[in-house]
């Protein structure tokens, strides 16, 4: 009796450790899945999708073999937005704390934190080839625009007279200029060309004088967080070495104006 008393007692206490090492692992998890910082990504049919093909994503994906470490939640813009006003622990990718500041004031109060530019993109207005070049704004009075309501032109766009376009993607908008269903696109380059290049489309043009956002860095904007300060440190780190082993620029392709 007293022997089987003894197995007893020892498979409860064992049974006990095993919950409480459970448990001691659970609660481990939990504390490095919170030291870990999340990053928001802006949903870009030929740079940062979900179907991991584009430059954003090859380099975030060489980031993390190389041993950063985040989750990423990859969205449409207005989903993008309202997610990362509510989460003041995240960060922000690709954008530029000016972008953010200029096209949401609320931006302003918010303590934040910046990465070093990956590349340079502007916000141009394009014609296709065979027609003429926008070099003001004024020339788009009337016309038919490629611009999205929640996009990043709007408030360079309002005071004008303009029938906008509310596609979605470079694709449909490249297909609708060479099909003369619009006059211009208002859209980012390099991604313009890079839908350009994909579709095997002629690359449309810009006027060089007219830039609604010219050479804005690219960078990763997180909330002022002690992870989120020791995560934009290294990225920074890893950055900047593959910067000068031209490594970055293999990753984000030959259309981008990588910063250096």
């Amino acid at each position: 009796m007293a022997k089987n008393a003894t197995i007893v007692s020892c498979r409860a206490l064992t049974s006990k450790l095993s919950l409480w090492l459970l448990a001691l692992l659970c609660i481990s998890s939990e504390a490095l899945s919170e030291n870990i910082s999340r990053i928001y990504g802006i949903n870009l049919p030929y740079r940062l999708n979900e179907m991991g093909e584009g430059g954003y994503n090859r380099l975030l994906d060489e980031l993390r073999t190389q041993g950063l470490q985040f989750d990423l939640s990859i969205l449409p813009l207005k989903r993008w937005h309202n997610r990362t006003r509510s989460d003041r622990e995240s960060c922000l990718f690709p954008v530029s704390v000016n972008a953010l500041q200029t096209y949401d004031a609320s931006y302003n109060d918010i303590s934040l934190v910046s990465s070093q530019p990956v590349d340079w993109v502007s916000l141009r207005v394009f014609t296709a080839p065979n027609r003429p070049v926008i070099n003001t704004m004024d020339q788009l009075r009337g016309k038919r625009v490629a611009t999205w309501k929640s996009h990043d032109s709007e408030p360079f766009t309002r005071d004008y007279n303009l029938s906008p376009d509310e596609s979605r993607n470079e694709s449909s908008q490249l297909q609708m200029l060479y099909a003369g269903r619009l006059d211009a696109i208002i859209g980012f380059a390099p991604d313009v060309n890079i839908a350009a290049t994909s579709l095997k489309l002629p690359r449309p043009v810009y006027s060089p004088e007219l830039s609604l956002l010219d050479r804005e860095g690219a960078t990763l904007v997180c909330h002022d967080t002690e992870a989120n300060r020791k995560l934009t440190r290294e990225f920074d780190r890893l950055i900047t070495k593959m910067k000068k082993s031209g490594k970055l620029h293999q990753l984000l392709g030959s259309h981008a104006s990588v910063s250096l």
